[in-house]
């Protein structure tokens, strides 16, 4: 268990300080990918949230169907 959370936490800060690395040292190359990044998730954002709701929806149903089974 401590050792997920210290994978995690070295593996979160390495991300991030490897981000703010790539933006300093190429500002043009990285704001033109975060802009194609932005495009992309916008233009899936709609799909994205209809594909969660299903698996979440599915989910509930299961769960509701095994407690009444199960009771």
């Amino acid at each position: 268990m401590v050792f997920a959370f210290v994978a995690f936490a070295l593996l979160s800060t390495v991300t991030v300080g490897l981000i703010f690395v790539y933006y300093a040292r190429r500002p043009g190359h990285a704001e033109a990918r975060l802009s194609d990044l932005r495009d992309r998730l916008v233009r899936a954002g709609p799909a994205v949230f209809a594909i969660v709701s299903v698996v979440v929806g599915v989910f509930l149903i299961i769960d509701g169907a095994t407690g009444l089974v199960g009771s």
